[in-house]
Protein backbone atom coordinates (compact mmCIF):
# COMPACT_ATOMS: atom_id res chain seq x y z
CA UNK A 1 0.00 0.00 0.00
CA UNK A 2 2.93 2.28 0.91
CA UNK A 3 4.45 1.59 -2.66
CA UNK A 4 0.91 2.27 -4.32
CA UNK A 5 0.41 5.48 -2.37
CA UNK A 6 3.99 6.59 -3.64
CA UNK A 7 2.95 5.86 -6.98
CA UNK A 8 -0.26 7.34 -7.20
CA UNK A 9 0.79 10.36 -5.72
CA UNK A 10 4.08 10.82 -7.35
CA UNK A 11 5.40 11.96 -3.82
CA UNK A 12 8.37 9.99 -3.14
CA UNK A 13 8.40 11.60 0.15
CA UNK A 14 4.78 10.25 0.71
CA UNK A 15 5.38 9.14 4.47
CA UNK A 16 6.77 12.19 5.36
CA UNK A 17 4.15 14.21 4.16
CA UNK A 18 1.65 11.92 5.88
CA UNK A 19 3.70 12.54 9.19
CA UNK A 20 3.25 16.50 9.08
CA UNK A 21 -0.71 16.56 8.59
CA UNK A 22 -1.65 14.14 10.44
CA UNK A 23 -3.07 14.11 13.89
CA UNK A 24 -1.08 12.42 16.52
CA UNK A 25 -4.74 11.42 18.43
CA UNK A 26 -5.07 8.88 15.82
CA UNK A 27 -3.43 6.40 17.58
CA UNK A 28 -5.52 6.37 20.37
CA UNK A 29 -4.72 5.13 23.87
CA UNK A 30 -0.95 4.54 23.14
CA UNK A 31 -0.34 7.81 22.12
CA UNK A 32 -2.70 9.75 24.73
CA UNK A 33 -0.88 6.96 27.16
CA UNK A 34 2.65 8.23 25.77
CA UNK A 35 1.97 11.78 25.76
CA UNK A 36 0.57 11.53 29.79
CA UNK A 37 3.34 10.15 31.00
CA UNK A 38 5.98 11.89 33.37
CA UNK A 39 8.86 11.88 30.96
CA UNK A 40 9.75 11.04 27.70
CA UNK A 41 11.52 7.66 29.20
CA UNK A 42 8.41 6.45 30.43
CA UNK A 43 6.58 7.78 27.69
CA UNK A 44 8.83 5.34 25.53
CA UNK A 45 8.10 2.05 27.73
CA UNK A 46 4.46 2.88 27.02
CA UNK A 47 5.08 2.94 23.61
CA UNK A 48 6.78 -0.36 23.29
CA UNK A 49 4.21 -1.49 26.00
CA UNK A 50 1.30 -0.85 24.01
CA UNK A 51 2.39 -1.02 20.27
CA UNK A 52 0.24 -4.52 20.00
CA UNK A 53 -3.06 -2.51 20.11
CA UNK A 54 -1.71 -0.53 16.73
CA UNK A 55 -0.20 -3.79 15.40
CA UNK A 56 2.18 -6.55 15.37
CA UNK A 57 3.74 -6.69 12.01
CA UNK A 58 6.80 -4.81 13.45
CA UNK A 59 9.72 -5.09 16.65
CA UNK A 60 10.07 -1.81 17.97
CA UNK A 61 12.84 -1.02 21.12
CA UNK A 62 14.89 1.25 23.42
CA UNK A 63 18.39 0.61 22.86
CA UNK A 64 19.99 2.57 25.80
CA UNK A 65 24.39 3.32 25.27
CA UNK A 66 26.22 5.05 28.13
CA UNK A 67 25.45 8.53 25.74
CA UNK A 68 22.28 7.98 24.12
CA UNK A 69 18.72 6.22 23.74
CA UNK A 70 17.97 5.02 20.26
CA UNK A 71 14.41 4.53 19.07
CA UNK A 72 14.49 1.57 16.90
CA UNK A 73 11.74 -0.24 14.02
CA UNK A 74 12.14 -3.21 12.49
CA UNK A 75 10.46 -5.52 10.68
CA UNK A 76 11.53 -9.30 11.93
CA UNK A 77 13.31 -11.59 9.84
CA UNK A 78 15.46 -9.39 8.52
CA UNK A 79 12.67 -7.75 6.07
CA UNK A 80 13.31 -4.21 5.45
CA UNK A 81 10.27 -1.24 5.26
CA UNK A 82 9.84 0.41 2.30
CA UNK A 83 10.90 3.95 2.05
CA UNK A 84 7.26 5.54 2.58
CA UNK A 85 6.77 3.34 5.49
CA UNK A 86 10.39 3.89 7.37
CA UNK A 87 9.49 7.40 6.98
CA UNK A 88 6.22 7.59 8.43
CA UNK A 89 7.26 5.55 11.13
CA UNK A 90 10.11 7.52 12.30
CA UNK A 91 8.72 10.68 11.61
CA UNK A 92 6.08 10.07 13.69
CA UNK A 93 7.95 9.02 16.42
CA UNK A 94 10.26 12.16 16.18
CA UNK A 95 6.91 14.45 16.04
CA UNK A 96 5.30 12.61 19.14
CA UNK A 97 8.90 13.23 21.00
CA UNK A 98 9.14 17.28 20.04
CA UNK A 99 5.20 17.33 21.21
CA UNK A 100 5.66 15.54 24.43
CA UNK A 101 8.42 17.96 25.29
CA UNK A 102 7.77 20.97 23.69
CA UNK A 103 10.74 20.64 21.56
CA UNK A 104 12.84 20.45 24.87
CA UNK A 105 14.31 17.02 23.55
CA UNK A 106 17.01 17.19 20.92
CA UNK A 107 16.86 14.56 18.08
CA UNK A 108 20.93 13.93 17.73
CA UNK A 109 20.54 11.85 14.25
CA UNK A 110 17.45 9.88 12.44
CA UNK A 111 18.63 6.50 10.53
CA UNK A 112 16.97 4.96 7.19
CA UNK A 113 17.54 1.53 6.00
CA UNK A 114 16.82 2.73 2.66
CA UNK A 115 19.21 4.49 0.23
CA UNK A 116 19.11 8.58 0.19
CA UNK A 117 17.21 9.50 -2.05
CA UNK A 118 18.52 12.45 -5.35
CA UNK A 119 16.65 15.29 -2.72
CA UNK A 120 16.47 14.78 0.79
CA UNK A 121 15.23 18.64 1.49
CA UNK A 122 11.85 17.09 2.80
CA UNK A 123 13.53 14.69 4.94
CA UNK A 124 15.54 17.89 6.59
CA UNK A 125 12.41 20.40 6.47
CA UNK A 126 9.86 17.62 8.42
CA UNK A 127 12.55 15.95 10.41
CA UNK A 128 15.10 18.63 11.57
CA UNK A 129 17.71 16.69 12.39
CA UNK A 130 20.86 14.97 11.15
CA UNK A 131 19.86 11.87 8.81
CA UNK A 132 21.65 8.90 8.01
CA UNK A 133 20.35 6.67 5.36
CA UNK A 134 21.63 3.09 4.55
CA UNK A 135 21.92 2.38 8.21
CA UNK A 136 21.29 -1.11 9.66
CA UNK A 137 17.57 -0.02 11.59
CA UNK A 138 15.20 2.95 11.18
CA UNK A 139 15.86 4.89 14.14
CA UNK A 140 15.47 7.95 16.43
CA UNK A 141 18.49 8.80 18.46
CA UNK A 142 18.81 10.97 21.40
CA UNK A 143 20.76 11.92 23.92
CA UNK A 144 20.41 9.23 27.27
CA UNK A 145 19.81 12.62 29.33
CA UNK A 146 16.08 13.02 27.29
CA UNK A 147 14.81 10.46 29.01
CA UNK A 148 14.20 12.49 31.99
CA UNK A 149 12.97 15.80 29.91
CA UNK A 150 9.41 15.98 30.98
CA UNK A 151 6.38 15.86 29.14
CA UNK A 152 4.21 19.26 29.16
CA UNK A 153 1.31 17.48 29.21
CA UNK A 154 2.49 14.98 32.08
CA UNK A 155 -0.71 13.76 34.25
CA UNK A 156 -0.50 11.09 36.47
CA UNK A 157 -3.94 10.10 36.97
CA UNK A 158 -4.79 10.43 33.24
CA UNK A 159 -1.77 7.85 33.05
CA UNK A 160 -3.02 5.14 35.36
CA UNK A 161 -6.64 5.41 33.54
CA UNK A 162 -5.11 5.11 29.98
CA UNK A 163 -2.53 2.31 31.47
CA UNK A 164 -5.91 0.52 32.97
CA UNK A 165 -7.56 0.86 29.36
CA UNK A 166 -4.52 -0.52 27.42
CA UNK A 167 -4.06 -2.88 29.33
CA UNK A 168 -7.45 -4.58 29.19
CA UNK A 169 -7.54 -4.26 25.79
CA UNK A 170 -4.05 -5.94 25.13
CA UNK A 171 -5.53 -8.46 27.31
CA UNK A 172 -8.64 -8.87 25.26
CA UNK A 173 -6.73 -9.17 22.17
CA UNK A 174 -5.79 -13.26 20.92
CA UNK A 175 -3.36 -15.35 22.46
CA UNK A 176 -0.65 -16.00 19.92
CA UNK A 177 2.74 -17.21 19.77
CA UNK A 178 2.82 -14.92 16.04
CA UNK A 179 1.39 -12.20 14.81
CA UNK A 180 -1.48 -11.58 11.93
CA UNK A 181 1.63 -10.38 9.81
CA UNK A 182 3.95 -13.51 10.87
CA UNK A 183 0.83 -15.67 9.98
CA UNK A 184 0.24 -13.87 6.46
CA UNK A 185 3.87 -14.34 5.54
Amino acid sequence: LWALAVERTGLSTFGLRVVESMDLAQFDVQMYAFLSSANLGEGLERILRYHRLNHDAAMLGVTRTETQAIYRHHLPGGHTLPAAAAQFVVGVMVRAVRAATDGRAEILEVRFQHEAPADTSDYEQVLDAPIVFGAEYNEAVLPLSALEVPHVKADPGLTMVLDRHAEALLASLPKTEQGLADRVR
